[in-house]
């Protein structure tokens, strides 16, 4: 196997982490809307004028509480989608480079003549190739890890509105 193939065979691995499917965004994770009309609606559920007491007063604050879980919701929605779509660029960025580079390093190579210059030519288009490559994977690697960090939080903070007590 010559240094091209290495290379070739090197960058379908590293191409085949990114997948085969067009990324997903995160407008299908995206229930914000949704919920800020549960917001509204629950908003408008106060107690008003025409009621006012002890009860009435419990209620409004209930109430309030519900809202504010809405409105909580509805920006941890917004968040996972936005992280979730981040995640989807990252992947797309990447496979782009990856195509980039590989088109680039099979032009180069395939350019150069078929002598021991020729092949020490290709050995440093090669090794430059394999250097890039090796630099996409890492910054893919690292982005995609801190929004999956990212996304953990926002998992937490689910979590925890949903052990949120609304009575006594």
């Amino acid at each position: 196997m010559g240094p091209l193939e290495a290379f070739l065979a090197t960058w379908t691995q590293a191409r085949q982490t990114y997948g085969q499917d067009s990324p997903v965004g995160g407008s299908p994770f995206d229930g914000s809307a949704k919920l800020r009309s549960l917001q509204a609606d629950v908003d408008s559920a106060a107690p008003g004028t025409h009621w006012s007491g002890g009860a009435a007063d419990t209620y409004a604050a209930r109430n309030a509480e519900h809202a504010q879980v809405l409105g909580k919701l509805t920006d941890l929605d917004a968040q996972l989608a936005a992280e979730i779509d981040e995640s989807a660029k990252i992947v797309a960025s990447g496979r782009a480079e990856l195509d980039r580079l590989r088109a680039w390093v099979v032009s180069a190579a395939s350019s150069v003549p078929e002598n021991p210059a020729g092949e020490a030519m290709a050995m440093a288009i090669v090794a430059k190739g394999m250097r890039q490559l090796t630099e996409v994977m890492v910054r893919s690697d690292g982005e995609l890890n801190a929004v999956g960090a990212r996304i953990q939080q926002i998992g937490a903070q689910y979590s925890a509105l949903g052990v949120q007590k609304f009575a006594p």
